[in-house]
Parts: C-alpha cells; structure tokens; sequence
C-alpha cells in the first residue's frame, strides 16, 4: 500500500518543485537588487536596518 500525500488536491511532490523554484527565483542578490527591500539589507548592523525600518514607518 502507498501513501499518496496531497494538499488540496495538488501532490506534495508538486508543491515542494513549486516552492524551490520560487525560492531560487526570489532568493538571490539580482531580484533583491531591483526590489524596495534591498533599502534595509544594505545596512550591514541589524540595529541600523531596525532604526531605518522605524523611520519610513512613522513617516
């Protein structure tokens, strides 16, 4: 007996392919470089990337 697993229909075999594309596509220098979010990674001190982040908030 095997144990087909599934979320929803969709074979887990699927959505882990699915996600480790995704995960190769977004996780890299290139996609951040052109993204709103490479803003607070330039800052190398977390402590400047938290007082960076509650600036553009508050403003």
């Amino acid at each position: 007996m095997s144990l087909k697993l599934s979320y929803n229909g969709v074979p887990t075999t699927e959505i882990k392919a699915f996600l480790e594309e995704k995960y190769l596509q977004y996780n890299n220098p290139s996609f951040i470089e052109c993204d709103p979010i490479s803003i607070p990674h330039s800052f190398s001190v977390l402590h400047d990337r938290f007082m960076f982040l509650r600036l553009i908030k508050v403003a």
